[in-house]
């Protein structure tokens, strides 16, 4: 299941700089978007922003979406951890 979750984050990732042109002014552009090939996410700045709950908001998404990513890149470990030592086991 985190698979299929991991593939459909990184999906919407892609999909959201593929049309980030024009979605660029309004408030999806704070949604975390991936260039294809790159493995770090970007997020549009809140400089402009004049809400300041928005500011507080976008960072808050930034940092769940690191921890997001770190979670994701230790369970793919753990899982191949797992398939190799059930291979030794086998």
């Amino acid at each position: 299941m985190e698979g299929i979750n991991d593939a459909a984050c990184q999906a919407f990732y892609a999909y959201r700089d593929h049309f980030f042109e024009d979605i660029s002014q309004d408030a999806r552009r704070y949604y975390p978007r991936r260039r294809h090939g790159e493995l770090a996410m970007t997020i549009a700045s809140t400089t402009d922003e004049q809400n300041p709950r928005m500011h507080r908001t976008v960072k808050l998404m930034a940092v769940t979406n690191i921890e997001l990513n770190s979670s994701l890149v230790e369970v793919k470990q753990v899982r191949k951890e797992l398939d190799d030592a059930r291979r030794r086991i086998a």
